[in-house]
């Protein structure tokens, strides 16, 4: 079989974008840690307030600086998990464009990532929502909340078009597969 048969070409295509969509994974990940953190820094008032009044009397005998460390230390655990998430998703699909084909429990991994991105969408849009309702204004629609409401969607298609680029690389192997047995 020549090297430029349909489907060889649709394999090369669809791991030139698994290859691509792997490492915007990647990079979402760490943008989502660099994001987060610089919104605990910058917006550390605020953070602490919804703090204060979601808790109460038992952070009274804690500093804020205490409290601000404490919360940096869960969040870099959760943002550590998730990156790890990214990290695997995004090399898994860089190897499988190499044609190193390997276990597929990355999809199934990057389907979480979607449903996670989901859930930031469905909390940003119900949070501007409340917001519009209750007084009747626009103001909770910022462009910060905006920017990563726009990042989520890019990430959940990015983790879209590589679970389609993946499973189109599978059948197309399998029919050049039987194309092969076909011939001899």
């Amino acid at each position: 079989m020549s090297n430029n048969s349909i489907e060889e070409i649709k394999i090369r295509k669809h791991q030139n974008t698994l290859r691509i969509v792997g490492s915007g994974i990647i990079l979402m990940g760490l943008w989502t840690i660099a994001k987060t953190v610089g919104l605990l820094f910058f917006q550390r008032a605020q953070v602490l307030e919804t703090v204060h009044t979601s808790v109460g009397e038992p952070l009274d005998q804690i500093t804020d600086g205490q409290i601000l460390v404490i919360l940096l230390i869960f969040i870099l655990i959760v943002l550590l998990v998730e990156l790890a998430m990214r990290l695997y998703v995004g090399v898994s699909a860089i190897r499988e464009s190499r044609g190193k084909r390997g276990f597929p429990f990355y999809i199934l991994l990057a389907a979480l990532v979607i449903v996670g991105n989901l859930n930031t969408i469905i909390v940003a849009v119900a949070t501007w929502i409340d917001g519009t309702v209750e007084d009747n204004t626009l103001h909770l629609i910022d462009t910060t909340s905006a920017t990563a409401v726009i990042i989520e969607l890019t990430s959940m298609i990015m983790l879209i078009e590589m679970i389609v680029a993946s499973l189109r690389i599978r059948k197309h192997n399998r029919q050049m597969r039987k194309q092969k047995a076909a011939e001899e």
